[in-house]
């Protein structure tokens, strides 16, 4: 038996709705779907992103872990 990973279409679209425009879409049974294709930029920028945040906090802190 095997895991699956995957996306609830209509928690993407709670999440980002300008971003479910490119992502999310409706089959022809109505049910919506997940194209993962469309995702990989998205997730690389948001990498990006959070890594210089990540290294500006760190940059705020001292040697001991306190903010200067």
């Amino acid at each position: 038996d095997e895991d699956h990973i995957g996306l609830v279409a209509q928690q993407v679209q709670e999440a980002d709705v300008e971003l479910a425009q490119h992502i999310v879409l409706e089959k022809e049974d109505g049910y919506l779907a997940v194209r993962p294709e469309q995702l990989v930029y998205p997730l690389i920028a948001a990498v990006q992103v959070l890594t210089r945040e990540v290294e500006k906090l760190k940059n705020g802190l001292d040697k001991g872990g306190k903010m200067r």
